[in-house]
């Protein structure tokens, strides 16, 4: 099967890789009930996701589910051991800082995230949970994008043949209840739950569903039945998202100067406002604008180069099992480089990353219909005309 053009069983490779987990365990002398005094001594930002009521109780085999703020994250460090010890739980950061995310990701889009943790109440004095909203939203959000028909939930896209593997908790009757509880009229199935998160802004992005749909049949069923195309005419287009910090030090004009070399041509130049700025971070990249590895944040998208490449590169084995939607290694190659050349002359307490592009036509067109929707007509046509036969 492939989505966005390529063979899911090769995008799956570059999730199998080993790297920083989120899974930690509590170190002993500490039970649970100390581990969470600490955390409020210390002021830490957290919340735990689910299964919260019974706690300090935590039934055997299960873990806690925690998350956490960025800047707290390093205060916690330690309170866990290098070892595995009978007290396990996954810390998940706002945007997903490497070895507290999801499969390379944010665990929700950030300011989802940050919306959870700002209005989370505490629970038996100690215990910080996410406001009753939160945690029906929350929850479905996993339930659907996380674990799809994992989750045990009716579906009617589920396939006839499809083995039913009972979940370790009952999220039907659980959401079931909280919707009760919120006096919410919504049906507890996967489809309908989907189009309650989305009339609430808590779908996925676009591109974070393409990625969680590697792992998740039930995204690829709803979302990806039909392979994703653009019309021939339409392709070879991506989009560079220069960060605000590389144009507030005056970059953005090497930028565009270096993809031109690299065999880019621009089409189109375009500064974003301080509102726009924040309106598209929301709705791209999973909303994960951090610092990722980085010392310091790039900052959201402040201009975007669109262009247009007339000989794109095959993407390698490599670089497939890292990037498993890029669909042309030019965009790597040039971005790797620009990054390089910006970031010369930079210590490693200044380094940012500058650049974040598209990885694929379909990502390309989708980028554009965010960040400058009133231009897609004008500039399809004119990459048509790139495309044409027709000697100019």
């Amino acid at each position: 099967m492939k989505i966005l053009g390529t063979d899911l069983g090769e995008l799956a490779k570059g999730l199998l890789r080993p790297r920083p987990r989120a899974r930690r365990y509590v170190g002993n002398p500490l039970s649970w009930e100390d581990f969470f005094h600490r955390l409020a001594a210390r002021r830490i930002r957290y919340v735990v996701l689910r299964w919260f009521e019974t706690l300090p109780a935590v039934q055997e085999g299960e873990d806690v589910d925690l998350l956490v703020m960025d800047e707290d994250l390093p205060r916690m460090h330690d309170l866990f051991s290098r070892r595995r010890t009978s007290l396990p739980c996954d810390v998940y950061s706002v945007t997903g800082i490497p070895g507290s995310d999801y499969r390379k990701m944010a665990y929700f889009p950030p300011h989802l995230a940050e919306g959870i943790l700002s209005r989370a109440h505490v629970l038996k004095q100690l215990y910080c949970v996410p406001s009753p909203p939160d945690h029906f939203l929350s929850l479905g959000y996993h339930a659907l994008y996380h674990k799809g028909y994992a989750s045990g939930l009716p579906s009617r896209l589920r396939p006839a043949d499809a083995g039913l593997k009972l979940p370790h908790h009952d999220y039907q009757r659980v959401l079931g209840e909280l919707a009760t509880s919120l006096s919410l009229q919504v049906s507890v199935d996967l489809e309908s739950l989907d189009e309650h998160l989305a009339l609430q802004g808590w779908r996925p992005p676009f591109d974070m569903l393409a990625r969680l749909s590697l792992k998740n049949p039930w995204i690829r069923h709803r979302f990806f039945r039909q392979a994703f195309t653009v019309d021939p005419l339409r392709r070879n287009v991506a989009v560079f998202l220069v960060r605000e910090r590389a144009v507030r030090l005056g970059l953005a004009t090497d930028v565009q100067a270096q993809l031109e070399a690299h065999g880019f041509q621009v089409l189109q130049v375009t500064p974003l406002e301080l509102e726009e700025q924040k309106r598209v971070a929301l709705r791209l990249r999973g909303g994960n604008w951090g610092r990722g590895p980085w010392a310091l944040s790039g900052g959201p998208p402040a201009r975007v180069i669109v262009a247009w490449d007339p000989s794109p590169l095959p993407v390698g084995g490599r670089e497939r099992s890292r990037y498993p939607l890029l669909e042309n290694g030019r965009i790597l190659r040039a971005k790797n480089h620009i990054r390089k050349h910006i970031l010369r002359g930079l210590g490693r307490r200044e380094r940012f990353n500058p650049l974040h592009s598209s990885d694929n036509d379909v990502q390309a067109w989708e980028y554009l219909q965010v960040l400058l929707p009133h231009h897609v007509d004008a500039l399809s046509l004119k990459v048509r005309w790139l495309h044409s036969p027709v000697p100019r």
